[in-house]
C-alpha cells in the first residue's frame, strides 16, 4: 500500500453520501464568495458599515463550518482508517471550525515570522549603501524559495499531527515532525510531489471551468471537492506511516525511535 493521488480523486465515490456533502460544500462555498462580492459592491451610504459588519458575520460563519467540516473529515480519516467523509449534521462542527481556525493562524504567524526574517535581512541590506553587503544580502533571495518550498513540505505534516490530537498547539509539533522526515523520508516526498502535481491538476482543471458560464458556477464546488482530495493525501500519509504509533508512548519517543527506527 502507498500514497495514491488517484485513489484521494475518486475514495470520495465510496461514501454513499458523498454528492450530498460536496454539494452542501459547495453551496456554502458559493455564498461565501457571493457575499464577499457583495460586500465589495455596497454603494457608499449611512449604513454602510452596517450591512458590511453584517456580511462579514454570515461569511465568517460559513467559512468556520466549512473549516469545521474539512477538518472534522480529515480527523475521522486519519483516526478511523476511513475514506468517509463526516457528517455535516455533525454536533459542534461550528466550534471544531473556530478551534481549526485558530490552529490556522497560529501556525500562520510562526511561519509568517520564519519566512520574513530573511526578507528583512535583504531590505536591511540593499539599504545599507555598501556593495558588499547588499551582494551578500542577496543570498537571502534563494534561502526565502527553500523556505517556502519548506513550507510546502511540511504543511501536510503538521496538519497530519493536528488531524490526530486535534489539539490546537499539535499544529506545531516540530518534534514529531521531524521524526516523520527522518523515518519516512521517501513518504514525505512522495507526499510533497503528490501534492504539487495536486495543485497543478487543479489549477489546470479550475482554468478550464473558467471558460464556461457553467464552469464559473461549478467552480465553489470543485473548489471544496480539492480540500477533500487534499484532506485524503494527508490521512493516507498518516496511516502508511501508521501515525498512531508516534503517540504511544510519549515519554520514550526520541528513545524509541532513535535506538529503533521503523522498517520501510
Amino acid at each position: 500500500m502507498s500514497i495514491d493521488l488517484f485513489k484521494a480523486f475518486s475514495c470520495v465515490t465510496e461514501d454513499k453520501h458523498w454528492i450530498k456533502k460536496i454539494v452542501i460544500g459547495g453551496v456554502l462555498t458559493l455564498f461565501t464568495w457571493i457575499f464577499q462580492i457583495v460586500a465589495a459592491l455596497l454603494p457608499e451610504q449611512s449604513n454602510r458599515l452596517w450591512w458590511e459588519f453584517l456580511i462579514f458575520i454570515i461569511t465568517a460563519i460559513l467559512i468556520l463550518y466549512l473549516t469545521g467540516f474539512i477538518f472534522s473529515t480529515l480527523r475521522k480519516q486519519i483516526n478511523e482508517k476511513t475514506n468517509l467523509m463526516s457528517e455535516w449534521s455533525e454536533k459542534n462542527l461550528l466550534l471544531t471550525g473556530f478551534k481549526s481556525f485558530v490552529a490556522l493562524t497560529i501556525f500562520t504567524v510562526v511561519w509568517a515570522i520564519i519566512d520574513i526574517i530573511p526578507l528583512l535581512l535583504l531590505l536591511v541590506s540593499l539599504s545599507s549603501g555598501n556593495l558588499l553587503i547588499s551582494l551578500l544580502g542577496l543570498v537571502c533571495i534563494p534561502i526565502m524559495m527553500l523556505l517556502l518550498l519548506l513550507t510546502y513540505l511540511v504543511l501536510p505534516l503538521f496538519f497530519a499531527c493536528y488531524g490526530k490530537t486535534f489539539k490546537i498547539l499539535s499544529i506545531l509539533d516540530f518534534k514529531r515532525v521531524f521524526i516523520m522526515f527522518k523515518n519516512y523520508q521517501p513518504k514525505v516526498w512522495l507526499l510533497f510531489g503528490l501534492g504539487i502535481l495536486y495543485t497543478i491538476i487543479g489549477f489546470i482543471i479550475c482554468v478550464i471551468f473558467t471558460i464556461s458560464i457553467i464552469g464559473i458556477i461549478a467552480l465553489p464546488f470543485l473548489y471544496f471537492y480539492f480540500f477533500i482530495v487534499y484532506n485524503n493525501l494527508i490521512a493516507q500519509f498518516a496511516r502508511e506511516i501508521d501515525i498512531d504509533s508516534l503517540y504511544k508512548d510519549k515519554d520514550k519517543l526520541e528513545v524509541v525511535y532513535a535506538d529503533n527506527p521503523p522498517q520501510e
